[in-house]
């Protein structure tokens, strides 16, 4: 078999016996659609290995996965098909979609030398030769099967999700990738050993809980890699960085792997900074064949003098390697977390070292890059892109009605008597009573952002929650707290989302809430999670809109003096407006439709109204939302 085909699995010895006893066969598929005409489906129960050439399309993939053994609503078929050759075969997207994984999701074929999505999902194949001209395997393409082993030959694109809750699966080699497949989030169980090609970032916890893992390598090169990585691995006895490391972060590296021996670098490693590993006691400690110019703790992981490590030419050619990577990220077009792992490495490490290597040319490159990414939003005050922000333009209102909850409604009324929300309201104007309400749901439950959000997303749930199990909730769960507190007093709110220009890259934003105060005829801005009001210089409430546009003038802004956080971090007005929510007003997003749990795990698509977005004019706005660009419309008055 030449290199090119890339088996996948070798079958264990009583497979190759089952095939012995089995059918073998090839058919040459040379229209597509007619591969039924070539194998039909009762042939399943007795053929263990099948050959196919030619050109497939979605019919034969809907009857392929007959012939593994399970149909499109993943019912299981009579199937002893075990080895599936595909290395002459191309793809074709014509015919009826096929559908896979319940039934609830469609899928077509992608293109003419991607492995199809679903194409062995929950089938019990154990070896499969890929297409020669592979280049990308799509989502769930090779997951729940029968594999033992997989290897993923270079140069193909892999989905994260191709290889997913296989628990059969003891050893996968993957190649080069943009972020590394997480054995934990995959669920892969089973997995006794994972090495990787180039990988430009792995993740925090992306080994936790793997009860077989034995190794770890990173063959090629890795960009960075997060701290806090590998946890509860029983069996771990060893780590591998074969290639260039960038940078790592995290004080701590592993913990509770009671069988690790040793994390072996091999590579130039610019920073390594994860060095801790506890719940170790067989850890012999690091065994660096490489160099490292740079180490979180210098007791644990030694370093050496940039000039002896640069003397090694195979080290010099990776210091190239890691250069050329660093500005490919510093001139991303959105290049996010990356790009900023990769400028602290460039300006402190990689072109003083270039030109210690003699590599001039190449530090100039550097620093140029360096130069494009200080242009660019990731090095930019926070506040500085919010003024840079294009301005809003009326007449683009949205076809949509932002609805309230009465009072009277049922579970609005519940939520007054249990709580005794009159008296917490208290008397006085309307804005004392809202404020009041502020202050009562900052202290009924504390914050955590990282926090898991319960089921069913209500007041009286949310809080019963909180006190029985001793924990918090994140912004979004207090802010609905809160909209259906005002709401059950009969004062019109909303809990609104907001997010940062960069909202697909960073995933931090912030939820609040608006209040309509019928006394001032506006809305006012209502943080529970910081008990937090902001006014201008005198004294006068603000909405959200008003402070946004406040912050891009440079106008006075007020915040009340005992905003904190869970009573444990006072917030100023610079650290709460001028940064944080600077970052997060670019964009503003609010439920059409104000009521009791608003939103839902199991609604689609999670709410019961429609995401409506308050944009800046031809920004690049969130996903999933209603877009409008009409700020009067957008803060009418209820």
């Amino acid at each position: 078999m030449s290199k090119t085909q890339f088996v996948f699995a070798a079958l264990a010895a009583a497979s190759g016996a089952a095939i012995g006893m089995a059918g073998t066969k090839t058919v040459n598929v040379k229209r597509p659609g007619t591969l039924e005409k070539h194998v039909k489906a009762v042939d399943a129960a007795r053929l263990a290995s099948l050959k196919i050439k030619g050109t497939l399309n979605n019919d034969d993939v809907r009857h392929l996965r007959l012939l593994l053994g399970s149909d499109s609503l993943l019912n299981q078929l009579p199937s002893s098909l075990r080895s599936l050759d595909l290395a002459d075969v191309s793809f074709e997207n014509s015919g009826s979609p096929f559908y896979a994984r319940g039934g609830k999701n469609k899928y077509s074929i992608s293109s003419a030398h991607s492995l199809p999505a679903c194409l062995t999902y929950q089938s019990g194949l154990e070896e499969i030769v890929l297409p020669q001209k592979l280049d990308t395997v799509c989502a769930f393409s090779l997951s729940q099967a029968g594999f033992r082993n997989l290897s993923i030959p270079d140069g193909v694109y892999v989905d994260r999700r191709a290889v997913v809750g296989d628990t059969l699966l003891q050893t996968l080699r993957l190649p080069a990738m943009p972020e590394a497949v997480s054995p934990s989030w995959a669920g892969l169980k089973g997995l006794k050993s994972i090495s990787y090609g180039d990988v430009d970032y792995c993740e925090a916890q992306s080994f936790t809980g793997l009860p077989e893992l034995e190794e770890i390598v990173f063959e090629g090169m890795v960009g960075h890699i997060d701290g806090y990585n590998i946890k509860d691995c029983p069996k771990l006895r060893r780590v591998e960085f074969r290639g260039p490391v960038n940078t790592t972060g995290g004080a701590e590296f592993t913990a509770n792997c009671p069988e690790l021996e040793e994390i072996s670098i091999d590579g130039l490693v610019l920073y390594f900074g994860n060095v801790k590993n506890e719940g170790a006691p067989k850890f012999k400690g690091y065994r660096i064949g490489g160099a490292v110019i740079e180490s979180g703790d210098t007791a644990l992981v030694p370093v050496v003098a940039a000039e002896a490590a640069l003397a090694r030419p195979e080290l010099a050619r990776q210091l190239e390697k890691l250069a050329r990577w660093e500005i490919k990220q510093l001139r991303a077009e959105d290049s996010g977390f990356l790009r900023k792992t990769a400028y602290s490495a460039a300006t402190e490490l990689t072109d003083s070292l270039l030109d210690m290597a003699g590599m001039p040319a190449l530090a100039d490159s550097v620093r140029e890059a360096v130069a494009f990414a200080k242009s660019t939003d990731d090095f930019k005050p926070k506040l500085q892109i919010l003024k840079e922000s294009p301005s809003y333009q009326a007449g683009n209102a949205p076809d949509a009605v932002f609805v309230y909850a009465m009072p009277s409604d049922s579970v609005l009324a519940a939520d007054r008597a249990f709580f005794n929300l009159d008296s917490i309201a208290g008397e006085g104007t309307d804005v004392e009573k809202m404020k009041r309400l502020t202050y009562w749901v900052h202290d009924l439950v504390p914050h955590d952002g990282g926090s898991y959000n319960p089921e069913p997303r209500n007041l009286r749930h949310l809080a019963e929650v909180c006190k029985e199990e001793g924990r918090g909730v994140n912004c979004r769960m207090m802010a609905i707290m809160l909209t259906e507190a005002l709401l059950a007093e009969g004062i019109p709110a909303r809990y609104l989302t907001c997010q940062p220009k960069a909202w697909d890259t960073d995933s931090d934003c912030h939820v609040i809430c608006v209040g309509w105060s019928e006394s001032l005829g506006k809305w006012i801005w209502l943080d529970p999670t910081f008990a937090a009001f902001v006014s201008d210089e005198n004294g006068t409430p603000l909405h959200p809109g008003e402070v946004r546009d406040r912050l891009r003038r440079d106008m006075p802004l007020v915040l009340n003096e005992d905003a904190n956080w869970n009573h444990k971090s006072r917030q100023t007005k610079e650290r709460y407006l001028d940064n944080y929510m600077a970052k997060n007003l670019y964009f503003i997003s609010a439920n059409s439709i104000n009521q009791a749990e608003p939103e839902s795990s199991v609604s689609y698509p999670h709410k019961q109204g429609k995401e409506i977005c308050l944009s800046p004019l031809g920004a690049r706005a969130p996903k999933g939302t209603v877009i409008t660009t009409d700020e009067v419309w957008f803060w009418q008055r209820p």
